[in-house]
């Protein structure tokens, strides 16, 4: 049986490896299913690791079909990076410069992570002092 994170109706279920999370992705059409969205796969696979949050916008906004603009796109992000945080397949910083250390970062709570994901600004270069990065846990590795 496959594994499945959170508890949101319009999740896809992956089965194993970025083959199989790619297809689901593809065929995003089928409802009702448990596993991970679209944009929460876009996000592991794109972080490679570690990845701040205005190199993900950039990462997405490069694909135009995906959102035609930043302010329809952070929505979207936002979602995915606080699902996978609070379902411990990502870790969250926040750092006064990048790159750095992950020991230097701030360790950012959901809460913390919801309010600073829904503002532009976080995703935008020049996030000085404020810059969110994320980095993929070990759950989130088992997934790529």
């Amino acid at each position: 049986m496959p594994q499945t994170f959170g508890d949101h109706d319009d999740r896809l279920v992956l089965t194993s490896g970025p083959r199989s999370a790619r297809t689901a992705c593809e065929n995003s059409s089928v409802t009702g299913i448990k596993g991970l969205t679209p944009a929460e796969y876009f996000v592991l696979v794109d972080s490679d690791g570690c990845a701040a949050l205005p190199e993900i916008l950039a990462s997405w906004m490069d694909n135009g079909d995906r959102s035609p603009s930043i302010e329809e796109a952070v929505p979207d992000l936002a979602r995915a990076i606080v699902s996978l945080a609070r379902d411990g397949l990502v870790d969250v910083r926040r750092f006064e410069l990048w790159p750095a250390g992950w020991d230097q970062g701030v360790r950012v709570t959901v809460e913390e992570l919801k309010e600073a994901s829904c503002q532009t600004s976080s995703w935008l270069p020049g996030a000085r002092g404020r810059l969110l990065v994320i980095g993929i846990t070990e759950i989130g590795g088992a997934w790529l």
